[in-house]
C-alpha cells in the first residue's frame, strides 16, 4: 500500500510539473492559489461617492462607487482616490519613457543617457498624438466624458487634460487578449460565464491600482454598471452591468482602409454600451450605430438573454458571430452554447479543457485551470457570473513580477454594489 501511495504521488507531481499540466496545446500551469473571499471594507465617504478596498496579494483592491451627474460622479471619483490618481499618472508616463529607452531595440546599442533622452522625446511626442487625437474625436465623443473628466480634475486637483491623454492610449495601442462566452447546456449552472484576459505590459505601474468603479448615473437611460480596470482608466476594456450586460475586447487589426481615427475611441463606445443597454439586442444596436474606429473583436454578454456573442468590429464592419456561425477548426469546435477567441489561437488549449468540460463548466475551470494553461491574462483575468452578478478578478503582482494569470483570484459580488445605500 506504501509503495503504491509513494508512486501515485510522483504521478501527481510529474505531472504538475510538465507544461500545460499534461493538457495538448497548453504551455501553463494549473494556478496554485485558493479563492479569496472577503467583504470589502469601506475606508472612505464623500458627498456622491464610497471608497472600499479588500486586502489583495501585497496590496489594495479598489472598489468605488459613485452617483449623480458625470462632473459629481467625477468629482466624488477624483476625491476618492486623489493620492492613487498623482502616484499613477506620475509613473505612468516616466514608465512609458522607461519602457521605450530599454524595449526597442533599434535603439538599445547607444549610450544610457541618449536611449533615456529618446524615451523622453517619444513620450512627448504620444502626448501631442494623444492631444491631437482627442481634437479629432471630441466630435464623436458625448459631452458626458469630458464633464467626467473636469470633475476628476477638480476632485484630484490633475489637469483634465493628463485623463483624456491616458484614456485615449487604446486608441493607438491594442493588446493580445482572450474572450469568451459558455451558456445553457455547457455550464455546469446552465447560466452564462464570460472571460476576458487581457495580454498588455503586466508590469505597468497600473497594476498597482486594480480598481472596479461602480457607476450610478443620473443621466436618463442609464443603469448602474462596473467598469473593470485600473484608478484612472475610465473608458471599458472589461465591464458589466447592472441588467446583466458583459463587454470585452481582444485584438484584431486588418486592412488600413477598415479603420479610422475619426469616430467614437472604442473604449467609450463599450462603456456606453454598459450604461444604455438592457439586453443583447441593444448592446448590439448601441455598437452598430457607433461612429466606429479601431478593428478589434469584441465579446459580448448578456446574462438576461443567457447568451454571447463575439462581434468584429471596424469603422467599415460589424459582423456578428453565435454558436452556430463561429469557426469550426481543431482550436474552435462549434459546439452548442460556446465560443472563444483565444490569445494563442493556433493552440487548442481552450479546447482541451472546455470540450471534455462541456456541460461541467464552471468559475473555477476558467479562472483556476484553462486561463493559466493558456497563459493568457497577464495584465487581467476576469471571469464573469452573470446569473449571480459575481466576479472573480486576477491582476499581476507589480513586486514579484508574475502575470495575474499566476496571481490569487479575488471574487466579488457586485449585488450590493448596485444596491448601493446612499
Amino acid at each position: 500500500m506504501k509503495s503504491l501511495f509513494i508512486l501515485g504521488l510522483l504521478v501527481v507531481l510529474a505531472v504538475s510539473s510538465v507544461p500545460g499540466d499534461g493538457l495538448q496545446g497548453c504551455t501553463g500551469n494549473e494556478n496554485p492559489y485558493d479563492l479569496i473571499d472577503t467583504e470589502p471594507t469601506l475606508v472612505k465617504e464623500v458627498p456622491n461617492g464610497k471608497k472600499f478596498t479588500i486586502d489583495y496579494d501585497g496590496r489594495k483592491f479598489y472598489i468605488v462607487s459613485i452617483k449623480g451627474t458625470a462632473f459629481e460622479m467625477g468629482e466624488a471619483y477624483g476625491t476618492l482616490l486623489k493620492d492613487e490618481l498623482k502616484v499613477m499618472e506620475k509613473e505612468f508616463f516616466q514608465w512609458a519613457a522607461n519602457f521605450v529607452a530599454n524595449n526597442v531595440t533599434q535603439i538599445g546599442m547607444l549610450p544610457k543617457w541618449m536611449r533615456h533622452e529618446l524615451g523622453e522625446t517619444a513620450v512627448s511626442l504620444a502626448k501631442r498624438l494623444l492631444d491631437l487625437n482627442y481634437i479629432i474625436t471630441k466630435k464623436y465623443t458625448p459631452q458626458r466624458w469630458n464633464d467626467e473628466m473636469d470633475g476628476i480634475a477638480k476632485g484630484s486637483g490633475i489637469p483634465a487634460k493628463n485623463w483624456r491623454r491616458i484614456n485615449l492610449i487604446p486608441e493607438l495601442l491594442k493588446a493580445s487578449c482572450s474572450v469568451g462566452g459558455w451558456w445553457d447546456k455547457a455550464t455546469e449552472s446552465g447560466s452564462l460565464l464570460q472571460l476576458r484576459a487581457l495580454d498588455w505590459e503586466e508590469h505597468a505601474p497600473i497594476s498597482k491600482f486594480p480598481l472596479i468603479s461602480v457607476y450610478h448615473p443620473t443621466e436618463k437611460g442609464s443603469v448602474p454598471f462596473a467598469n473593470i480596470a485600473w484608478v484612472g482608466f475610465l473608458g471599458s476594456l472589461t465591464g458589466y452591468s447592472s441588467a446583466k450586460i458583459g463587454v470585452s475586447e481582444r485584438l484584431r487589426g486588418g486592412p488600413p482602409d477598415t479603420m479610422t481615427r475619426f469616430g467614437k475611441p472604442w473604449t467609450y463606445a463599450l462603456r456606453d454600451v454598459l450604461q444604455f443597454s438592457k439586453s443583447m439586442d441593444d448592446a448590439l444596436d448601441n455598437l452598430n450605430q457607433t461612429d466606429r474606429t479601431c478593428s478589434i473583436y469584441l465579446g459580448i454578454g448578456s446574462g438576461n438573454d443567457n447568451t454571447y456573442r463575439i462581434i468584429e468590429y471596424s469603422e467599415t464592419q460589424f459582423r456578428v458571430y453565435n454558436d452556430q456561425n463561429w469557426k469550426n477548426d481543431r482550436c474552435h469546435p462549434q459546439v452548442e452554447g460556446m465560443i472563444w477567441k483565444a490569445y494563442y489561437d493556433e493552440k487548442p488549449c481552450f479546447r482541451s479543457h472546455f470540450e471534455p468540460g462541456y456541460g461541467k463548466i464552471n468559475p473555477e475551470m476558467i479562472w483556476k485551470r484553462a486561463g493559466p494553461r493558456s497563459e493568457t491574462g497577464d495584465s487581467q483575468l476576469i471571469v464573469m457570473d452573470h446569473a449571480n452578478d459575481v466576479i472573480y478578478a486576477m491582476y499581476p503582482n507589480p513586486v514579484t513580477k508574475q502575470p495575474g494569470f499566476q496571481r490569487p483570484a479575488v471574487k466579488i459580488d457586485l449585488k450590493p454594489r448596485f444596491n448601493e445605500q446612499w
